[in-house]
C-alpha cells in the first residue's frame, strides 16, 4: 500500500503518550479511575501503572490490528494519492483519538483532586475525529474489502457514491455532536443523547449503504444525472468573445 506511512504517527504519539505519562507519574495518585458515572464520577479504580499505559498501549495496538488488516487487502495493493493517504489517516485515526482524550481529558482527571470526568472535551473529541475526521477521509477511500463503509454490493461507482454521502453524514453528525457537547450539562439525558448521536451515525451509514446497494441502477443512474444537470444549470453563462 503506498503513499502516507500509516505507521509512523501511531508510533510518534505513543512515545509522546508515554512522555506525557511519565511526567504525570509522580503527580497521580497510586489508584486511578478507569470508569465515570453519567455525572462524572469515578466509579471503577485500577492501580497506576494501568491508567497511565493503557492509552498509549491501545493507541499502538489498535493502529497496529487495523495495518495487518489492510495490508493482506489485494485491492489495496498499488493504490496512491488522496485514497492511500485517506486510509493512512483512517488507520491512524485511533491513535490520534486516544492520545488526544488521553492528555487533554484522562490525565486532567487523574491530577485532579475529585477525579470527576470532563464530558464535554471527551465528548466534542469523539465528534472532532471518529465523526468528522473520519468522515471527510471516506469521501477519498476507493474500493477496496478492509477499510470503509460496509458496502452490500461490488459496483465501484456505487461504492463512491456510498462513501462520498457517508462521510458527508458522518461530518454532519460531528457537527451536531461538537455543539451538542459544548452547550449541554454533564449528566443522563447528556450520556444517552450523546451515545445516540455517535453511534447512530455510524448505524445510519451502514443502513443507508444497504438501502443503495438494494436499489435498481437504473434508478441510481437517474439521481446522478438530476445532480449533473442541476450542477449545470447553476453554472454561470460565460460567453465567448
Amino acid at each position: 500500500m503506498a503513499g502516507n506511512n500509516p505507521v509512523a504517527l501511531p508510533l510518534l504519539l505513543t512515545a509522546a503518550s508515554l512522555v506525557a505519562g511519565g511526567y504525570s507519574w509522580a503527580n497521580t495518585p497510586h489508584k486511578l479511575p478507569l470508569w465515570w458515572s453519567v455525572h462524572g464520577h469515578p466509579v471503577l479504580w485500577a492501580p497506576k501503572w494501568v491508567g497511565l499505559l493503557l492509552f498509549p498501549i491501545l493507541g499502538l495496538l489498535i493502529p497496529y490490528i487495523m495495518y495487518q488488516v489492510a495490508s493482506r487487502d489485494d485491492m489495496l495493493n498499488g493504490q496512491s494519492g488522496e485514497s492511500a493517504y485517506a486510509i493512512a489517516n483512517i488507520i491512524g485515526l485511533p491513535s490520534v483519538l486516544l492520545f488526544v482524550e488521553y492528555v487533554l481529558v484522562y490525565l486532567k482527571a487523574a491530577q485532579s483532586s475529585s477525579h470527576n470526568f470532563p464530558s464535554a472535551i471527551f465528548t466534542s473529541n469523539l465528534a472532532l475525529w471518529p465523526l468528522f475526521w473520519l468522515g471527510y477521509n471516506l469521501q477519498f477511500v476507493a474500493p477496496n474489502t478492509s477499510i470503509g463503509v460496509p458496502v452490500f454490493t461490488k459496483d465501484a461507482d456505487l461504492w463512491t457514491t456510498i462513501h462520498q454521502r457517508s462521510g458527508w453524514g458522518l461530518m454532519a453528525a460531528g457537527v451536531v455532536l461538537f455543539v451538542f457537547a459544548l452547550a449541554c450539562p454533564a449528566g443522563l439525558a447528556f450520556f444517552v443523547l450523546s451515545l445516540v448521536i455517535w453511534l447512530g451515525a455510524y448505524v445510519v451509514v451502514v443502513l443507508y449503504s444497504y438501502y443503495l446497494s438494494q436499489r435498481p441502477p437504473h434508478a441510481i443512474a437517474a439521481d446522478q444525472g438530476e445532480r449533473e444537470l442541476d450542477q449545470t444549470l447553476r453554472e454561470p453563462l460565460v460567453s465567448e468573445a
